[in-house]
C-alpha cells in the first residue's frame, strides 16, 4: 500500500507549458484525501518551488519539500528546514576555481540569490534565473558564502568534455548531477533525493516500501532506486526508464495521473 508519493517538478508534474494539468491536479487532490502524504521533490530552489506546493493545497499545512536535489527539506508550515546540507566557502570556492579553469560560466545557488563571479551572464544562466525567479548577483570571490548548490552551464557538447574531465576526488566529495544535458550541478556528498526521501519517510515512520517516486531526469534516479515502487515519466532519460519498476505516458500526456490511477487507487 502507498502511502508517500515523491513527486518531481519539471518534467513530471509540470507539464511542458511549466503547468499543473486538471488531471494532474485531480489524481494528486484524491491521494491527499485518500491519506496519502504527497512530497514534492525536485532540483529547484525552495523559492521557485513554493508555487506549485500552493496550486496543490500543500503550502500551509503539515507537508513537506524536498528541494535542491535532496539537499533541503522544508516544512511547509512555516519553511523551516528539517534537512540542509550545504556546501560550504571552501567547496564554492574550489568549484568556481574549476569553472574558470575550463571556461565555464557558472554560479552557486541558495534561496536568496544566484552568486556569480562574472557579469556577462550566457543566456542558459538568465534561463534559469528566470525559471527559478532568483537575481544574479556578481559577488567577489572573497565574499562569497555557503550555498546549496553549484551550478555549470553551457552547451551539452561543451559539458560533455568537462564532465569526462572530473576526477574520482570530486565525486568523493560532492554528488554531481545532470539534470538536463546544459547543467552540471554540484550538492553536498550526502545529499540526492533517494536519500532526502528515505529519511523524511524514516521520521514519518513511513518504510520505503510504501513509497513511490516518479520523475524524468538523471537527478531521479536514487529516487527511482529507492522508492518500493519507481516510475519514469514517458519523456524520462532512457537511464531512468531502465531503473523504473514502470514506465507510464509522458508529463504532456498525464503521465503522473495515470500512474497514480493504475497503483494507489
Amino acid at each position: 500500500m502507498i502511502k508517500l508519493i515523491a513527486i518531481d517538478i519539471d518534467g513530471t508534474l509540470y507539464n511542458s507549458q511549466k503547468e499543473v494539468s486538471p488531471a494532474n491536479l485531480e489524481a494528486v487532490q484524491k491521494a491527499l484525501q485518500a491519506g496519502i502524504k504527497i512530497v514534492l521533490c525536485t532540483g529547484r530552489p525552495t523559492p521557485a518551488a513554493i508555487q506549485a506546493t500552493k496550486t496543490l493545497g500543500l503550502y500551509g499545512h503539515d507537508n513537506y519539500l524536498i528541494t535542491y536535489h535532496g539537499a533541503v527539506t522544508s516544512q511547509l508550515k512555516d519553511l523551516s528546514r528539517t534537512r540542509s546540507l550545504p556546501l560550504y566557502e571552501d567547496q564554492i570556492k574550489q568549484l568556481f576555481d574549476l569553472a574558470q579553469d575550463q571556461n565555464i560560466y557558472a554560479f552557486s545557488q541558495k534561496d536568496t540569490a544566484i552568486q556569480a563571479l562574472e557579469e556577462a551572464a550566457p543566456d542558459l544562466a538568465k534561463y534559469e534565473a528566470q525559471l527559478v525567479g532568483l537575481p544574479i548577483e556578481v559577488t567577489p570571490r572573497q565574499d562569497l558564502t555557503q550555498a546549496d548548490k553549484f551550478m555549470m552551464v553551457a552547451p551539452t557538447d561543451k559539458l560533455d568534455q568537462v564532465a569526462q574531465n572530473l576526477t574520482p576526488d570530486l565525486y568523493n566529495h560532492y554528488t554531481i548531477l545532470r539534470s538536463e544535458p546544459r547543467f552540471i550541478e554540484f550538492i553536498h556528498k550526502d545529499s540526492d533525493k533517494g536519500r532526502a526521501t528515505a529519511q523524511l519517510a524514516d521520521q514519518l515512520g513511513i518504510p520505503m516500501s510504501e513509497v513511490m517516486g516518479i520523475g524524468d531526469g538523471g537527478n531521479d534516479l536514487q529516487l527511482i532506486d529507492q522508492a518500493g515502487l519507481g516510475v519514469a515519466m514517458g519523456n524520462a532519460v532512457q537511464d531512468l526508464k531502465d531503473k523504473a519498476d514502470y514506465v507510464t505516458a509522458s508529463n504532456d500526456q498525464d503521465g503522473l495521473a495515470q500512474a497514480l490511477e493504475k497503483f494507489v487507487f
